[in-house]
């Protein structure tokens, strides 16, 4: 079962940073996370694709929006691939185990 975890952010690149990695951190292979950046202007984008983690999938939008319209904008409902998806803001973490419990919840 594949999980699709969507996040947005907007200058918030040292969190979410943090946010992918406790997403890598759940050694769980079946998921995508795409990561919708609203207009950020520190270089947030780049950093993220220097980690060059398969997973990853970045949708850039030219100016900030807000949430909501981010992901209206985005398109990220058309592109995800998961059985499961869920948001995780970027300056949330998951806990240890979380994506495995999630999966055998479901």
């Amino acid at each position: 079962m594949k999980i699709s975890i969507i996040t947005c952010t907007f200058n918030r690149k040292e969190k979410l940073l943090r946010n992918i990695k406790s997403v890598l951190d759940q050694n769980f292979n079946n998921l995508e996370q795409f990561i919708i950046d609203d207009g950020s202007t520190d270089n947030t984008i780049n950093e993220v694709e220097k980690l060059n983690i398969d997973f990853l999938k970045i949708i850039p939008l030219k100016k900030n929006l807000g949430q909501p319209e981010a992901l209206f904008n985005s398109n990220v409902f058309n592109l995800i691939s998961g059985e499961i998806y869920f948001l995780l803001d970027s300056d949330d973490l998951l806990l240890p185990g979380a994506l495995r419990k999630i999966k055998e919840d479901a």
